[in-house]
């Protein structure tokens, strides 16, 4: 969680509240984890450029020169791990608006899911980490990513069997 001012001269500042995720871990992940309840269009339209800005300033100031193909493969995994973990807050969203609501909700400006209920903004961020994430699999095709990887990692290098259907879906 950033926070944003101005300083006595105007020029923008930030910092940090929230350290919790601050720490030595995958950088693709971390990535993800900024851009998870960002607006999917500029997510979509700009994450190269994002990721490109990233990896440029990172080597710059001392950082190894990562490969972009695994960054951009990572941050999709951890999209996709993110959604599944985001569909378990589902039943919680709904303790924050009733199913019964839903039927009249129109767009994500409604004030029934727009606004902090209880102070917080669980709800709004659970709906737009779901979004991003279903949007990263219908219009970004994470599917195939993680697709490319079951072949080419999972199978491939670390010589791993795919898992049975009834694993993944149920019997």
């Amino acid at each position: 969680n950033a926070y944003f001012w101005r300083d006595e001269v105007g020029r923008l500042d930030c910092g940090v509240i929230d350290w919790g995720g601050f720490g030595v871990s995958n950088l693709g992940h971390k990535i993800y984890w900024l851009l998870n309840c960002a607006d999917f269009e500029h997510v979509a339209e700009n994450l190269d450029v994002y990721l490109d800005a990233f990896i440029a300033s990172y080597h710059e100031y001392g950082g190894p020169l990562v490969d972009k193909k695994i960054v951009r493969l990572h941050v999709f995994l951890t999209c996709i791990a993110n959604l599944s973990q985001m569909i378990g807050a589902i039943p919680n969203g709904f303790s924050m608006c009733a199913a019964k609501e839903w039927e009249t909700i129109k767009d994500r400006s409604d004030p029934r899911i727009s606004e902090n209920i209880n102070g917080k903004s669980t709800l709004r961020s659970t709906l737009r980490q779901v979004d991003n994430g279903l949007r990263f699999l219908e219009e970004l095709q994470a599917d195939e990513v993680l697709e490319a990887w079951i072949q080419d990692t999972w199978i491939g290098e670390f010589k791993q069997e795919r898992k049975p259907e009834a694993a993944i879906f149920g019997a």
